[in-house]
């Protein structure tokens, strides 16, 4: 049998161009030359059609939208019950991921779940008459502005009668509650007081002590005016307002319950992040003496006062973060640097403190060179 003789390979694209060539157009470079452009993009940019995002996941945050799939897709009471173990801090980030959360969360069927989630919180305040559930949970466990809204640190300045937290740029601008803030309110409601108010210690820049204001809400204000204007009738104005007294008094106490919990709070707070800091400083010591630096540590210990303290504040060492083996290679040699310029730091007192003593003791005047006692 004859051998066939073998095929020629040629590429795809050298055919169609030599098609194109043959037909005397241009058109077929000029597509050609697109394509291969187009290819080069995608084989810099790393794009593959596998990995390619589908086209309803691409504005969805999060991997591909899943838990906004998960809550579409499973039962209502399924997502309820899973909602149900979650804390109210949980909650409000929850509600604040997607439109379709925030329309389930944020509703009268949803009220089980936040009063769930509210009873694991332990020696957490009941829930007022005035709030619902989630208004709750944001005054207590969201840690911004409630009037600026600007997410620059935590906000622990609550004002309870307020029903709101407001960092000092806002608080600033609450009225004072005087003739001037009672001139503007209706005449009704001076007698018996039905304006919330708190006080506020206001400090003295550069004198000691300082001075309590008494602080409104315009907000409050506005919305007890609307409701009292709104009646006509003045026996239904002097029932409401023996109303609106009752509840003044009932938020106050509230007020007091939620301060202290929030009191207690902060408190056991600061104690966590001082274990932490004092866990972190015995790690770091125990670090410092495996790597062979035990006598420094030693001397360091043993000086106390004031190199022990600039060396406990040092910006690396007082921090409220626990020691791992990857922050531990980043700050030994920045701390070891320390280390040794105390050291040095140290001698030269001491042979400063040690020159000093010399030369009270044996003082220039009574230093004389041999053969001048008996000069004269």
């Amino acid at each position: 049998m004859e051998k066939k003789p073998p095929c020629k390979r040629v590429k795809i694209g050298a055919e169609k161009k030599g098609t194109n060539t043959k037909a005397g157009g241009s058109n077929g470079e000029d597509e050609e030359e697109t394509q291969l452009v187009q290819e080069r993009k995608e084989r810099s940019s790393g794009v593959n059609k596998k990995q390619r995002v589908p086209l309803q996941f691409r504005n969805v945050r999060g991997r591909l939208g899943l838990l906004e799939r998960l809550v579409k897709d499973m039962p209502l009471d399924v997502v309820f019950e899973i909602f149900s173990h979650l804390g109210p801090r949980d909650l409000l980030h929850l509600a604040r991921t997607s439109k379709d959360l925030r329309a389930m969360l944020i509703t009268k069927k949803a009220e089980g779940i936040w009063r769930a989630a509210r009873k694991t919180i332990v020696g957490l305040p009941p829930l007022p008459s005035d709030l619902n559930e989630p208004e709750y949970a944001r005054l207590m466990f969201d840690p911004y502005c409630h009037a600026c809204k600007v997410p620059k640190g935590r906000c622990e300045n609550i004002f309870w009668e307020f029903r709101m937290r407001l960092c000092k740029k806002c608080e600033a601008k609450l009225p004072e509650y005087n003739e001037e803030y009672l001139s503007q309110q209706p005449r009704e409601f001076r007698y018996p007081q039905v304006l919330p108010s708190v006080y506020v210690e206001v400090s003295r820049k550069g004198a000691y002590g300082g001075y309590v204001k008494r602080l409104g809400s315009n907000r409050c204000a506005e919305i007890l005016r609307d409701g009292f204007n709104a009646l006509e009738d003045e026996e239904e104005r002097r029932k409401w307002l023996s109303r609106k007294v009752e509840e003044v008094q009932a938020v106050r106490a509230h007020a007091k319950l939620c301060e202290a919990w929030h009191t207690g709070q902060l408190r056991e707070r600061s104690d966590e992040l001082n274990d932490i800091r004092s866990q972190r400083i015995s790690d770091i010591m125990r670090r410092l003496t495996e790597i062979g630096w035990g006598e420094e540590v030693e001397t360091l210990l043993s000086r106390g006062g004031y190199e022990w303290d600039e060396f406990e504040h040092h910006k690396l060492v007082r921090q409220s973060k626990k020691l791992t083996d990857y922050g531990w290679n980043g700050i030994k040699d920045e701390l070891w640097n320390s280390i040794r310029m105390q050291e040095a730091a140290s001698y030269e007192g001491v042979t400063c403190q040690h020159r000093a003593s010399n030369e009270s003791e044996f003082p220039a005047s009574s230093w004389v060179r041999d053969g001048d006692e008996n000069t004269g």
